[in-house]
């Protein structure tokens, strides 16, 4: 029967056929349908096949209702509010569903899910776009075995009270959809269950899974079938596994806070999904759990660049549960996590089980990477963790770079290792100021030849270790089961200080197994050794900063360990513990043949181990090393120490020229602080005896990487010391009395103190009188290398360009370089500063009582005042002075009108032409001798200037 067009309510138990009027339906849009389930019996309501029909108005499910169509679409439109009662809900069998800006309401202890969507046909997506559920305490949506796509947006989960009884179910359970599914832009808020769980879905190469933009808050799973996690993902198959730049899984840009409850197990997991894996900038807080705040297992396949698993931008705020990464198997690259932040949070991070699927395929790319990676303590657990990060049964190469530890409070290693098998670099490692072992590789295997574990520019300070079996800053393990053809383990530019509780050794480095056919099996260079103590007592230590151990099951083989340009400080007291003293470095092994050069140990000895018919040898070279009391070598008669250029305060049973005996004081080696370079260093003084002395070696640079030899010769020592080099600046060229000031440059060493002097040299230019001479010093405070500028003052003279040079001398703990001397040239022309020219200072030449050189007096040159060429000065022609016809021209009584000179002209300091007759002639005679009389002057002037200028220059001689 057909529904009824009255909003009446649906007899119960009876089925209902939807047909849509005059339309085939086949893809068609069927008529609106209201309906009203009052109870009683399950109704069923059947669509017509193909139908798609439009449900509207309001439903309130009092009873279970079932929908059934043969491929027919139900989309929920212009409905406020879809209500259930308890133990109703709404299955849809073999129907596709899509919902928009729908309202769910659900009431308390519903043990079903509300709506059911179960097989529903291919060829239409399900969509669930703007839907609002709330009070899903008692169940929520579950999609189950669809063929089409899943789309979820704008999806709203909101939970009810404290006193609700958790659900056995997830709000939203997808599963076995064949098809992509996409879960974005949602919020899950305030659930007694799991908010998310997706199992069993199939995607093809194009399809994926996308778990996009979501919230999830105030999430408390406590009784769960899926561990109580807010998201679950289980068995995501990929086909292929192979797949193209998109994993099969995507996890993005998500929010997790304050999830779990003390019975919960974990936050997100994910199982068995092939395809690959990718989780980008996530980010989770106030996260505690009895397990793993995110748990991901299984992963398979690879995609993009050959990776099955990638984590960025992952952080975990305080938080008190572990993440962990187990079981995940590539073909190839595997996986890698990048910038992962965990701060404030005692979360242990725990990598596992790591490795390719493909042995026979020749493996070019690490197995795993680790890369900006930050795990900072703090939080509150109680109780200490097992570790802070552990990396566990990886096969394959292992990569560490820019990982910090820091904070951890751990039982076992801040950073730990095991069953590692594969190669490792650890580059700019830091782990510091941990309770726990700093860093710890328990068990490493070397299987090819070409493996090898690399520690470079890393850290591991101050760190106490519980564990009292190991270094307390650096412990490596490695077994090699095969020739090795370089390095088995390579320390450089790497610090290991102040760590305590190390019942062994700072550092202890043990190798078993094939030795390397390069000559070298341990190889530390350019690093540091401080500091190590047992007791927690600053002023004596009870071991090594150092241990080495190497155990050959071929007793053909004699293993290498080499140390250069290294520092090892031992504080004064450390060294006699014992009637010998804690050696700093101790060499175990039945033949080990230890050679160290340019390395500083003062107050340290070394140990060698040697047996009474092995090959055992130590080898030192340009070293500074020894124990202020006791010898600096502890080793038996049959072992064969040679080496020479060596300085040390004992020198007794040492061979003959093997070394220099000089107290430690003596050395005057600073302070182990930042020199430069990526460790810190004792740097050798200016005065040092040991700078200059060592013996040319292949060692060409120093411990912070500056090239050998800086001086006559190269420094013995891990530091070789730069001069400090004093240099003045280009030279200059100023103006007749301005200043002249030159810049001097301090490059090269400056920790310590310097001064010079600078020298004034006459050259054209004369002491005192064209330039101020005055005693010049110039000094720099240790560690200054600030530029220093002084000043010379010039004088205005002669016109012409003179100089003289300023010269840097008598330097003190310095050197002068290649610039030593600057050029200051003074220039000055007939303007300005010119004594010759000038108005204001030279009586000689002053325009006002100069006739001469005033060109308002001077007859010849004043063309007012010129009888041959002014007619209105000449008597002859200018009727105004006439003396006989001007009663106002007299000479003698009006001096402003006097004849052949400039009306403006003082009386007192001119000759009047008293002849009112004067010819031309005449007047062009006066102009001659006039300019006579000055040109005689002028030389007068600077004749005696120069007779001044010699007296001067033969009195500053003499």
């Amino acid at each position: 029967m057909g529904i009824p067009a009255d909003r009446t309510p649906l007899p119960a138990g009876e089925n209902y056929l939807v047909t849509a009027p005059g339309n085939s339906g086949e893809g068609s849009f069927g008529a609106a349908v209201e309906a009203v389930n009052a109870g009683g019996a399950p109704a069923t309501i059947t669509f017509a096949p193909g139908l798609h029909a439009e449900l509207s108005g309001t439903w309130w499910l009092t009873e279970s209702v079932t929908i059934r169509g043969e491929g027919a679409t139900v989309t929920w439109t212009q409905i406020d509010t879809l209500e259930w009662r308890p133990d109703s809900w709404l299955y849809l069998d073999e129907v596709n569903l899509q919902m928009f800006g729908l309202t769910i309401v659900g009431t308390a202890d519903n043990w079903e899910p509300m709506i059911v969507l179960d097989e529903g046909p291919a060829g239409f997506p399900n969509i669930f776009d703007g839907v609002a559920i709330r009070n899903a305490n008692g169940g929520g949506i579950q999609l189950d075995q669809a063929e089409s796509d899943l789309e979820i947006t704008g999806l709203r989960v909101t939970g009810g009270t404290e006193e609700t009884e958790a659900h056995e179910e997830a709000v939203l359970e997808i599963q076995g959809v064949r098809g992509s599914v996409s879960v974005t832009d949602s919020t899950f808020e305030g659930l007694g269950g799991d908010a998310l769980a997706i199992d069993g879905v199939s995607v093809t190469a194009e399809q994926q899974v996308r778990i996009l933009g979501n919230t999830f808050v105030d999430l408390t799973p406590e009784e769960s079938e899926h561990q109580g996690l807010a998201v679950n993902v289980d068995d995501v198959v990929s086909s292929p596994a192979v797949r193209g730049a998109e994993p099969a899984l995507l996890i993005a840009d998500n929010t997790f806070t304050r999830l779990g409850s003390e019975e919960s197990t974990g936050i997100v997991a994910m199982e068995y999904v092939e395809g690959g894996v990718a989780l980008l900038r996530n980010e989770f807080q106030d996260t505690e759990v009895d397990g793993e705040t995110l748990y991901i297992s299984g992963i398979q396949g690879n995609f993009g660049a050959e990776e099955t698993l990638v984590i960025e931008d992952l952080t975990l705020m305080d938080s008190v549960a572990r993440t962990t990464i187990g079981s995940v198997f590539g073909i190839d690259g595997v996986a890698r996590l990048e910038r992962v932040d965990v701060r404030e949070s005692e979360a242990e991070l725990a990598v596992f089980e790591i490795e390719s699927v493909a042995p026979e395929v020749p493996i070019s790319r690490p197995a795993l990477v680790l890369r900006d990676v930050t795990l900072r303590g703090g939080g509150t657990a109680e109780l200490p963790l097992d570790w802070g990060l552990l990396l566990d049964d990886v096969t394959g190469d292992t990569v560490l770079e820019r990982v910090e530890v820091t904070g951890i409070t751990a039982d076992a290693g801040a950073v730990m290792m095991t069953e590692m098998a594969g190669g490792l670099l650890a580059n700019q490692v830091v782990s510091r100021g941990n309770t726990a072992a700093g860093f710890v590789i328990e068990e490493l295997d070397l299987e090819t030849s070409e493996q090898r574990v690399e520690i470079r520019d890393s850290q591991f300070v101050g760190n106490t270790a519980r564990r009292k079996d190991g270094g307390a800053g650096l412990t490596v393990n490695i077994d090699s089961s095969a020739e090795r053809v370089g390095p088995t383990l390579e320390v450089r530019n790497t610090v290991v200080s102040d760590n305590r509780d190390g019942e062994v050794s700072g550092a202890l480095f043990s190798v078993a197994g094939g030795v390397s056919s390069s000559g070298i099996d341990i190889l530390v260079e350019n690093s540091t050794f401080h500091n190590p103590d047992a007791l927690g007592d600053d002023s004596v230590s009870w071991v090594s900063d150092l241990i080495l151990e190497f155990e050959s099951p071929n007793v053909e083989d004699r293993a290498e360990f080499v140390m250069r340009n290294s520092t090892i400080e031992r504080r004064a007291g450390e060294a006699s513990v014992t009637d010998e003293g804690v050696p700093a470095i101790r060499v175990s092994g039945s033949d080990v043949h230890t050679r160290m050069e340019h390395v500083s140990m003062p107050g340290g000895s070394i140990a060698q181990e040697c047996r009474p018919d092995g090959r055992g040898a130590l080898t030192v070279q340009n070293s500074a090393w020894g124990p202020e009391d006791g010898p600096p070598i502890l080793a038996g008669p049959e072992c064969l120490v040679t080496g020479t250029a060596n300085t040390v305060p004992h020198s007794e049973d040492l061979p003959a020229g093997f070394a220099d005996e000089l107290p430690i004081a003596d050395w005057l080696l600073g302070e182990l602080v930042d020199n430069g370079g990526a460790t810190p260093t004792m740097l050798p003084a200016t005065r040092s005896p040991l700078l200059n002395s060592a013996v040319p070696s292949e060692v060409r640079t120093d411990q912070r990487g500056l090239s050998r030899p800086q001086g006559a010769g190269p420094d013995r020592g891990a530091v070789e010391r730069a001069p400090s080099v004093i240099e003045i600046g280009a030279d200059i060229a100023v103006r007749a009395g301005d200043p002249a000031t030159l810049e001097v440059t301090r490059s090269g060493e400056v920790s310590d103190a310097a001064r010079v002097s600078v020298a004034l040299r006459d050259g054209t230019a004369i002491a005192g009188v064209d330039y101020t001479e005055e005693p010049i010093e110039l000094s720099w405070a240790a560690g200054d290398a600030a530029a220093k500028e002084f000043t010379v003052d010039t004088r205005a003279g002669i016109p012409g360009v003179r100089d003289f040079t300023a010269t840097l001398v008598s330097p003190v703990d310095t050197e002068v370089g290649e610039r030593e001397t600057a050029t200051v040239m003074i220039s000055q022309d007939d303007a300005g500063t010119d004594p010759v020219t000038d108005p204001v200072t030279d009586p000689v030449t002053d325009p006002v009582t100069d006739p001469v050189t005033d060109p308002g007096t001077d007859p010849g040159t004043d063309p007012g005042t010129d009888p041959v060429t002014d007619p209105g000065s000449d008597p002859g022609s200018d009727p105004g002075a006439d003396p006989g016809a001007d009663p106002g021209a007299d000479p003698k009584t009006d001096p402003g009108t006097e004849s052949a000179t400039d009306p403006g002209a003082k009386p007192s300091t001119t000759t009047p032409l008293a002849d009112t007759g004067a010819s031309p002639a005449k007047g062009l005679v006066w102009v001659v001798l006039l300019l006579a009389a000055g040109g005689l002057l002028l030389a007068a002037g600077k004749l005696s200037r120069g007779i001044l200028r010699s007296q001067r220059f033969h009195g500053n001689a003499g």
